[in-house]
């Protein structure tokens, strides 16, 4: 996508930083969509069986619409973070397979040293009470047991520390791609 970076009438800077808003902003609505539409389909699903009506499950599907979008917001994020730095190993890379390549390790290599980044967002479930737990079985035709609802509110909450280092990471790692593309020379 930055083959005719150099022929744009358009400076450098803005024509990267153009470049780097249009894949941020798709990136995050695929996610976005992806998240948020996996729960609205097994609704749909669940009422084309006949066993829930809407008016009975209209406030758990609020419930677990909002943690959909409070997990939006994490996986956007999370996507944001691994697509920026994507575009920095292509600015570092002279060929396209050369990034391919550094992208995929840096992911790997991140996830075995940099530890899971999911740590900061998992389930703050300390409040569960004696009687809540979760089962699965393929004996019966009942596979799911679940002998209390589980608190939705708990599932990836929005914490201050972990959404600025990700968006501060998202940051830094776009401004060196700009900073990169701007003093890259045609060759």
């Amino acid at each position: 996508s930055v083959f005719f970076l150099y022929e744009q009438p358009l400076s450098r800077g803005r024509y990267v930083a153009l470049k780097l808003l249009n894949g941020a902003f798709h990136t995050s609505l695929a996610v976005t969509f992806a998240v948020l539409f996996a729960p609205l389909a097994a609704y749909a699903l669940m009422l084309a069986g006949g066993k829930v009506t809407v008016a009975g499950s209209m406030g758990t599907l609020a419930a677990v619409m909002a943690a959909a979008a409070r997990a939006a917001v994490w996986c956007s994020l999370i996507s944001l973070m691994a697509f920026t730095a994507s575009a920095l190993v292509a600015a570092l890379a002279p060929r396209w397979w050369l990034a391919t390549a550094g992208s995929v390790a840096l992911i790997v290599v991140s996830s075995m040293v940099g530890g899971n980044f999911f740590d900061f967002i998992q389930p703050a479930f300390d409040g569960l009470g004696e009687g809540q737990s979760v089962s699965v079985g393929f004996g019966s035709p009942q596979w799911l047991s679940i002998t209390q609802a589980i608190p939705l509110r708990a599932f990836a909450p929005w914490r201050a520390l972990p959404l600025l280092t990700a968006v501060l990471l998202t940051a830094v790692l776009a401004v060196a791609t700009g900073f990169l593309y701007a003093r890259k020379e045609l060759k």
